[in-house]
């Protein structure tokens, strides 16, 4: 697996905004610049999910979105994407990504 780059390398991301929809099989994430800010820096988008495991580090349920801090795939069409408080394992056969 490797790392799936977002923006510039210097740049750190934040979820602000996920639809987890395993039943319909797709994930939509917002990422912007900042945890307070509501502008949106980038979507991305996965679809037709198989294999979704969703692990939690923390059992608490806070009202706040975590971090971003990584997305990694291989050519296969497998994705880990992790965030300080929960990591999601899937196969997704459509992946985008766009800059607002």
């Amino acid at each position: 697996m490797k790392d799936i780059k977002i923006g510039a390398a210097s740049n750190a991301f934040w979820l602000i905004g996920m639809n987890l929809d395993v039943a319909n099989g797709y994930i939509v994430a917002s990422l912007g610049e900042s945890p307070d800010s509501e502008k949106v820096a980038y979507i991305l988008f996965f679809d037709e999910l198989v294999d979704v495991e969703i692990v939690y580090f923390d059992e608490s349920v806070s009202d706040y979105l975590s971090s971003f801090l990584g997305l990694v795939g291989d050519d296969c069409g497998k994705y880990v994407f992790t965030t300080d408080t929960f990591e999601i394992s899937f196969n997704a056969q459509k992946f985008s990504l766009e800059e607002k």
